[in-house]
């Protein structure tokens, strides 16, 4: 689901680059001066519908410009908050979803100073319902 989810998310918001300032996982030890980490979660089952899965997600904006990395937060929570009824396409090994819902837990946030590299770092969680097509 991330990789599809990375490459839908890319697409939206135009400074970004899946591998090279959108990283899946974690943040590299050489990151560029603003990157973006999309960090999976464990998904929550749906009782209600079982041909969807949800799922959660972290969006941690690092950045040594606090105002830039904040931004790029925003950009991302205004192009996909409230998402439903889109398509995310396929992305090996990801297959396409539908989207139900996608909706932020809460508005991006200062989580203050990445202790490593010093940077500022911004995060918004998200909750993803998807339906694999």
């Amino acid at each position: 689901m991330i990789y599809a989810v990375a490459s839908y998310i890319a697409g939206l918001v135009p400074a970004l680059t899946v591998g090279e300032n959108l990283i899946i996982g974690k943040f590299p030890t050489v990151a560029p001066d603003l990157c973006v980490a999309l960090l999976p979660r464990g998904g929550v089952p749906d009782g209600y519908r079982l041909d969807f899965s949800r799922y959660s997600m972290q969006v941690v904006v690092r950045g040594t410009d606090y105002e830039a990395a904040d931004a790029i937060a925003q950009s991302i929570f205004t192009a996909i908050h409230g998402v439903s009824g889109d398509t995310i396409p396929a992305v090996s090994p990801d297959p396409a979803y539908h989207v139900a819902s996608i909706l932020a837990n809460q508005q991006p946030y200062t989580i203050g100073q990445d202790v490593q590299s010093g940077r500022a770092a911004i995060t918004t969680n998200y909750t993803l319902t998807l339906l694999e097509e």
